[in-house]
């Protein structure tokens, strides 16, 4: 059986998820001045709510995919955080503001990384997980396909 498969992918996604939940939260229990300004896709919230249920919604996801065997399931609970990750990026491209998003929270300030960078990186791991979805996606079609 080969390492790339879509099951295996499914965890590197739900692997990354971890990650990110984990230091969104860790970012979130902060004080630092960005967290405490409204969010500009939900101007009711502050950055640090918003950056506190990202987190706890992407540690509940990757737990699931963890935790099930059906690759179903996996495939579409990644698939709507995935859409819901595009919808609030959409949502800070029309109020004006992509390039204020705290994607991964602020813990790359905290060990030196300029806003820049950091802006990088979060692109960087959005897309390798779009495109390691797709990939999976793709892969468990070909999978189910072929054993029909």
């Amino acid at each position: 059986m080969s390492f790339f498969n879509s099951r295996n992918i499914c965890r590197f996604c739900a692997a990354l998820l971890l990650a990110s939940a984990l230091l969104k939260m860790f970012s979130a229990i902060g004080n630092h001045p960005v967290l405490l300004k409204s969010d500009p896709v939900f101007p009711f919230l502050l950055k640090k709510y918003i950056l506190l249920m990202a987190g706890i919604v992407e540690l509940v996801f990757a737990i699931l995919c963890f935790g099930t065997q059906s690759l179903e399931k996996q495939l579409m609970s990644l698939y709507f955080l995935l859409s819901v990750f595009s919808a609030y990026r959409i949502g800070l491209n029309v109020s004006g503001s992509a390039k204020s998003c705290d994607r991964l929270g602020l813990f790359w300030v905290d060990i030196g990384f300029t806003a820049h960078q950091a802006y990088l990186l979060g692109v960087s791991v959005f897309w390798l997980y779009t495109i390691s979805f797709l990939v999976a996606s793709i892969m468990a079609y070909r999978e189910k396909r072929i054993a029909c």
